[in-house]
């Protein structure tokens, strides 16, 4: 019988991903909600471990060895792969692929796209078929079409405010980019305060979204 998939360990206690996943997800969702974007925030959160299925993963962390195993990239292909619109998702994937670093230029003064160069990169390393089949498994109730969708009208209605003024329209890029820190804030807030409480063996209480 295959061990469970999990995200940490410490003590005898282990941490599986499905929970770590959505805690971060609903703690996430509730920084970016106070910007009006719940959506992305619950999105960034449940996608931000996706590469800790990998076979490399679980043998690194079951074993406690250092394989230059990667699991922090893994969500922000899948959720490029999506069929919604492109800001949505890039956004989105911005902050997964940093959330273990700094976020990246989206192009860079040499009109190169670090993420998606460094994603395509990594590709061998990911084990993506098999990780993406074990994470479905796992949260095969959700609708990532519908959640895409809503985060989308989220920012509709963000961008909206911008775009009755003149002057502030034509710094709406700079907007969506402090949208962008905004969401990976939350997220890495998210992330570390859920590992701090599994590390201090300390009762983590979510409820799945709405």
């Amino acid at each position: 019988m295959r061990q469970p998939f999990i995200s940490r360990k410490k003590d005898g206690n282990k941490e599986l991903i499905r929970d770590h996943l959505r805690e971060v997800g609903d703690y996430s969702k509730c920084c970016s909600a106070k910007f009006g974007l719940p959506t992305f925030g619950y999105l960034a959160g449940v996608l931000h471990d996706f590469g800790k299925f990998s076979d490399s993963f679980q043998e690194r962390i079951y074993n406690d060895i250092d394989n230059g195993a990667i699991h922090s990239q893994q969500g922000a292909k899948f959720i490029l792969e999506q069929k919604q619109e492109a800001i949505v998702k890039e956004i989105i994937a911005q902050v997964i692929f940093a959330h273990h670093g700094s976020l990246l230029d989206g192009v860079d003064s040499d009109g190169e796209l670090p993420m998606f160069d460094k994603l395509s990169n990594n590709e061998a390393k990911f084990d993506y078929e098999n990780t993406k089949k074990r994470f479905e498994n796992e949260f095969d109730n959700l609708n990532f079409t519908a959640l895409l969708n809503q985060a989308s009208d989220e920012l509709m209605l963000f961008c909206q405010h911008f775009l009755q003024d003149e002057q502030t329209k034509k710094e709406l890029p700079f907007y969506i980019h402090l949208l962008t820190k905004a969401i990976y804030s939350g997220l890495i807030d998210a992330d570390r305060t859920c590992a701090y409480l599994f590390d201090i063996d300390e009762e983590r209480k979510y409820s799945d979204p709405d």
